[in-house]
C-alpha cells in the first residue's frame, strides 16, 4: 500500500482507502454469507463512484507535477490491490473468530506478535536489497534500513 503511495498522489492515496468499504462488503456477502440492506448497497455504489472521481481526477487534473501518467497509474493499481488484500484479512479475520471462539483482543494480540515477528524476519533481506529513488532515500539507498531509523529516533529527543 505504501509503495503505491510513492506512485501517486497523497490525496489519491486516502481515497482511495476507501475501497476496502467496498471489498469487504463483496466478500462478506461472499464467504460469511451476510445480507447486505439496500442502504449498505447504496453505500457501496456511492463509495464506489467517488473512488472513480479520484481515480479519473488523477489524470484529468495533473497540473504541474512531475509524476508521470504510468507511475500514478500503477500506484493507484497498488493502493487498490492492498485494499483486496485488508478486506480478505478482515473477512477472514471474522470467520476465524466466530469459528473458534476465540476472544477478539486475544486475536488483536496474536496478529500483532505475528505480525512483528514476520516483518523482524523480512527486515533482514530488506536491509540487503539495493533500491532507488523513490523507494528510498536512506543513505545506504536501500529498501528499509533499521540501523538508520534507530540512530534517527536517538538524535531526536523528542521521539
Amino acid at each position: 500500500m505504501y509503495v503505491g503511495l510513492n506512485l501517486t498522489y497523497a490525496s489519491s492515496f486516502q481515497m482511495l482507502r476507501g475501497a476496502v468499504i467496498i471489498f469487504t462488503g463483496l466478500l462478506s456477502v461472499a464467504f460469511l454469507e451476510r445480507k447486505l440492506k439496500v442502504t449498505q448497497w447504496i453505500g457501496i455504489w456511492f463509495i464506489l463512484v467517488g473512488l472513480s472521481v479520484v481515480g479519473l481526477s488523477d489524470f484529468v487534473f495533473k497540473g504541474h507535477s512531475d509524476m508521470g501518467v504510468y507511475k500514478i497509474i500503477t500506484g493507484d493499481l497498488l493502493i487498490v490491490m492492498a485494499q483486496i488484500i485488508s478486506a480478505t484479512q478482515m473477512v477472514y479475520e471474522e470467520k476465524f473468530i466466530n469459528k473458534y471462539n476465540v476472544p477478539s483482543l486475544q486475536a488483536v494480540g496474536w496478529e500483532g506478535i505475528f505480525g512483528f515477528a514476520t516483518l523482524g524476519f523480512l527486515m533482514i533481506p530488506m536491509y540487503y536489497i539495493p533500491v532507488g529513488p523513490p523507494f528510498s532515500n536512506n543513505p545506504r539507498g536501500v529498501l528499509e534500513d533499521p540501523i538508520d531509523g534507530l540512530i534517527q529516533l536517538g538524535n531526536n529527543p523528542l521521539l
